[in-house]
């Protein structure tokens, strides 16, 4: 079960890693739409620049949590057991 658990974490950690190269490389062209959108003044650039800073924000966070979960997933965390002399004190 151990194995499966590090498995599955590193297979989460390189999700994690490619789709933070996606976010990067497309960050920057969203940033200069945004940019363009925001210079015609309108409703719609607004919208449009506030939709994807917060769709950047959501994907940043659920990246953040794909590390931290692979990385417990990797250490693989021990169980401390229980003994009887330590029922009772």
């Amino acid at each position: 079960m151990k194995i499966l658990k590090k498995i599955g974490g590193i297979c989460l950690m390189i999700a994690a890693i490619i789709l933070s190269f996606a976010v990067a490389a497309t960050s920057f062209k969203t940033t200069f739409d945004c940019i363009r959108e925001i210079k015609k003044n309108t409703a719609e650039g607004i919208g449009y620049t506030l939709g994807s800073l917060l769709m950047i924000v959501l994907i940043i966070f659920l990246i953040r949590f794909m590390f931290k979960k692979s990385l417990k997933l990797i250490k693989g965390q021990t169980q401390p057991e229980d003994s009887i002399d330590e029922i009772g004190v």
